[in-house]
């Protein structure tokens, strides 16, 4: 049994994507804002396909 898995990672035809959920994203901002946060990783990675 895995507790407190915060992402984890898919692989396929372009390599490997890591993803990661909004209670892992918040704990690794530390305390930044999470709207923000995410602005900049889209920002960062515009081209990547988001859920």
């Amino acid at each position: 049994m895995v507790h407190s898995r915060a992402g984890w990672w898919r692989d396929d035809t372009q390599g490997r994507t890591y993803l990661i959920n909004d209670e892992g994203l918040s704990e690794a901002l530390g305390g930044f804002d999470l709207k923000r946060g995410i602005e900049a990783l889209v920002a960062i990675y515009p081209t990547r396909k988001r859920h």
